[in-house]
């Protein structure tokens, strides 16, 4: 199996979200500005455009979009109570405002209040059904609630009304359909993403993640390939190839892709302990040991476990 479990993992499902309000001055930090603030220049610009919201607000309480700035700045410097009272302030002046409502149900989100960011981005899509990025942020929460056929339904959502989504629905449509055993869903929507986007790595991945459970070990491989020639250091595909290999019995093969994980990062304590396993599968005990001696000083337990039973110090 692949060095992640099968259908771990994540990409971006939305962009944050920031308005263009128009408030270009508020946005720039003047050379004199920095050099009598060398050091956090990145918050100092922040707190700076803060105080240029309070300004706005305090001359205009109704703008809105100055709320909105402001909330998107105090979630940046993770002033999250200050940013939900924003968002309220903005709902208050006007309670159609759907944005307002999705970026509060993100911040529920950011703070693990899973009921009340589904909630907000309920009221998001009831005043915009179109509202493609509240769909892609509730599909987000059910899937960490475990709720996968509720993500996939909010995917489906997504799907119908964003035609120019670049694969990435269908991906995700697919990792909900994996996690169900759902195989054969899943690899017609990696089909559809990689259709949509031939440059999309993690589908690939994931259908091969799909193929291996399936013990469609060939197209497997082809598909970690695939990846490897988009993102040739991408470490978990060439342990994937190896791992097929090692379980196939093809231990030189998995010999070759292990070496290459460890050329791409010589920290990968698990790639020394399955290259040492597969030299002594081939009776190789001198290579073997010195790469278990390898993953056991990066904390392998396994390695650490075999050397103590053999005696052997690292």
């Amino acid at each position: 199996m692949a060095k992640n479990t099968a259908l771990e993992g994540k990409v971006i499902l939305f962009q944050n979200y920031r308005k263009d309000l128009g408030y270009k001055e508020e946005k720039e930090v003047s050379n004199k500005d920095i050099e009598l603030n060398p050091k956090d220049t990145d918050d100092y610009y922040y707190q700076r455009t803060i105080e240029h919201y309070d300004k706005a607000i305090k001359l205009n309480p109704d703008d809105a979009e100055a709320y909105h700035g402001r909330a998107n700045e105090h979630r940046v410097m993770n002033n999250i109570g200050l940013a939900i009272d924003d968002y309220n302030k903005i709902i208050e002046m006007n309670p159609d405002d759907a944005d307002a409502y999705y970026l509060r149900g993100i911040v529920y989100g950011e703070l693990g209040n899973s009921q009340r960011a589904i909630d907000n981005y309920d009221k998001a899509i009831e005043l915009n059904p179109e509202y493609t990025n509240a769909y892609y942020a509730r599909a987000g929460v059910y899937e960490e609630l475990g709720n996968f056929p509720q993500a996939i339904d909010n995917y489906d959502k997504v799907i119908d009304f964003d035609t120019d989504d670049p694969g990435v629905a269908y991906y995700m449509r697919g990792n909900a359909y994996a996690e169900l055993g759902n195989f054969l869903h899943a690899i017609s929507d990696y089909n559809k993403a990689v259709e949509k986007n031939p440059e999309l790595a993690n589908a690939y991945y994931r259908r091969g993640d799909v193929y291996e459970a399936l013990g469609n070990f060939e197209q497997a491989i082809d598909d970690y390939n695939e990846v490897i020639d988009l993102e040739p250091e991408n470490t978990d595909a060439f342990y994937a190839i190896g791992s097929i290999y090692f379980g196939l019995g093809n231990f030189p093969q998995a010999i070759d892709e292990y070496s290459e994980v460890i050329e791409l990062d010589p920290d990968d304590s698990d790639a020394y302990y399955m290259r040492g396993s597969a030299y002594l599968k081939l009776d190789d005990h001198q290579q073997a040991v010195e790469d278990y001696k390898s993953a056991a000083q990066l904390g392998n337990k396994d390695a650490q476990i075999y050397l103590k039973e053999q005696g052997v110090s690292w």
